[in-house]
């Protein structure tokens, strides 16, 4: 290798390992100027060409590790780590380096550049979940500790090893004691004195009980962290599932040395919860939070089954209310109407290469043609809407485009309606051009279970909020991402809300942005390839256009 004009024939990265039978520390200070390891670990011939590993680490990493002795102690390892684990975000120190050198008193500007360094941060998904819940990002999640709460002849349990019941048979032929121990005949019948009064249900949340100590004997520790118990849901309105919903809320809150003892004599398990639960504050609250969670799983279920359902038809209107979300959606294109760029339509225009300029005269020519026509200034036939596709390879400048276009809408129509719309089909790819998700700016329906989702047309409530405030131009971007069936159903709405006649979107501007060589929809057909057999009664009025 090379180091300035000196060639070197050894490893740059000092490979082959010396061979060493303990770790060996070197003289620190000389190894630190001569930017040389300044140890080296414990290592036989066979591993002279592998990278230093932790046995422990390795086993719990399962993956490649090259481990080091760190022997800096000032900030450079904190801003080591710290530009490590953000390398793959983005940067916006120009936005924040211009609100710094403002023209603004010094609170403005120390206000300025703590926003902008709250909000220019880009995060991943799980991150920014725990930040709305607010969470604490350096804390484990709760551990969820399934718990079987089946009747117990419906209960499973698993036998001992094999060469265990040979030994069994072999001392004990009569023996019955061929299960393993479980929770309910061992761990929990055979908690100690001082847990007489103790539940099923904090039993499992607070204490372990899988432990031994050198005499055999099970330890019972209590936990520094609660465990959360989970168990299956029934539903008590469900005749075959009363008896199992109102079991398993006497098993896990009612204290018990044997199970059997729960229920009286011919008694039925809702009988044994009104007798031994009914002023259990513990056991009631469990039981509400149960009746939501059935609710909620009702009110989904009757979701799907009413898209399973719906049945478009011209002439009536059957379509789900949802016009308090199509104000939402585009009260969302309108927040994201106004850029935070000080770039005026003038500056992006003279950055466009000769490829952009040429698309955005294109552009820029329809529409002027359009205003004419609103204006009056012009009578020809030839006013029709353009469906424009542009295409070219990452780097080429689409997204820039997208706001040079966005800008000039927005200077040819200055309405408080929204003009020029920008979606993507998802929500990183529309964050990345200040947009929303497709999904979300028309009310597209849902796939299920890997099933085409069934088309519907919205109410007039939500036509008449859409439609009053679409005006101009949609922008689809990622194009190649948007699997054929959904483009269709994007123009099935379009065409509801502007009732466009025979012509492609209800015949508003369209461009369409993307790269078809790029990434392919997930689990779907692409964009170009023709559909069969999802459409159902929807296909006769696609097959006309």
């Amino acid at each position: 290798y090379k180091s300035g004009r000196i060639f070197f024939q050894r490893c740059k990265f000092g490979f082959p390992r010396p061979v060493t039978s303990c770790i060996k520390l070197k003289d620190v200070s000389a190894n630190l100027k001569a930017h040389q390891k300044i140890c080296d670990l414990k290592c036989n011939k066979a591993e002279v060409r592998v990278n230093d590993y932790n046995p422990l680490l390795l086993l719990l990493w399962k993956a490649n590790i090259d481990i080091q002795f760190v022997s800096e102690s000032s900030l450079a390892l904190a801003h080591y780590v710290t530009g490590y684990v953000t390398k793959a975000e983005k940067s916006n120190m120009q936005d924040i380096w211009q609100e710094i050198s403002d023209n603004k008193s010094v609170y403005s500007r120390l206000f300025s550049f703590g926003v902008k360094c709250l909000r220019s941060r880009e995060c991943g998904l799980y991150e920014a979940s725990d930040l709305l819940l607010g969470d604490h990002l350096h804390e484990k999640s709760v551990t969820v500790q399934w718990v079987s709460v089946a009747m117990p002849k419906d209960r499973k349990r698993r036998l001992k090893k094999y060469s265990d019941l040979q030994q069994l048979a072999a001392t004990d032929p009569d023996s019955e004691n061929v299960y393993c121990d479980n929770l309910y005949n061992t761990y929990y019948p055979q908690r100690p004195a001082a847990l007489e009064d103790v539940c099923l249900y904090d039993f499992v949340a607070n204490y372990d009980y899988y432990t031994k100590d050198k005499n055999g004997d099970r330890k019972y520790q209590k936990l520094k962290k609660p465990r959360l118990p989970n168990h299956w849901l029934y539903d008590p309105l469900k005749e075959d599932e009363k008896e199992k919903y109102y079991y398993s809320l006497v098993l896990v809150f009612v204290p018990f040395r044997d199970e059997a003892s729960l229920l009286q004599n011919n008694e039925t398990a809702e009988e044994a919860f009104n007798r031994l639960l009914s002023n259990d504050q513990s056991a009631n609250l469990h039981h509400e939070k149960l009746q939501k969670m059935l609710q909620a799983r009702t009110r989904v279920r009757d979701i799907d089954e009413a898209r399973e359902g719906a049945v478009v038809d011209p002439e009536e209107d059957e379509g789900p209310d949802i016009s308090g979300e199509a104000i939402a959606a585009m009260q969302d294109v309108a927040d994201l109407k106004t850029s935070d760029s000080t770039m005026t339509l003038e500056e992006r225009e003279s950055m466009l290469n000769v490829d952009q300029k040429r698309i955005f005269d294109n552009i820029k020519r329809q529409l002027l043609h359009q205003i004419e026509h609103e204006t009056g200034n012009c009578s020809c036939h030839d006013n029709k809407p353009f469906t424009m596709f542009v295409s070219g390879v990452g780097g080429t400048g689409k997204s820039f485009l997208i706001a040079t276009v966005k800008a000039l809408i927005d200077s040819l129509w200055k309405t408080k309606d929204i003009t020029c719309a920008i979606a993507a089909p998802t929500g990183l790819a529309a964050f990345n051009v200040g947009g929303i998700t497709l999904h979300r700016l028309f009310r597209l329906p849902v796939e299920h279970d890997s099933r085409g989702a069934t088309y519907w047309r919205l109410r007039p409530e939500s036509q008449k909020i859409m439609r009053t405030k679409l005006c101009k131009l949609v922008i689809v971007d990622e194009v190649s991402m948007v699997f054929s069936l959904n483009l269709t159903y994007m123009h099935m709405m379009v065409e509801d809300l502007f009732n466009g006649g025979d012509k492609y979107f209800g015949a508003k501007n369209i461009l369409l942005v993307g790269d078809i060589l790029q990434l392919p929809p997930v689990n779907e057909k692409p964009v170009f390839d023709k559909h069969k057999n999802l459409l159902g009664k929807n296909e006769d009025r696609i097959a006309k256009k």
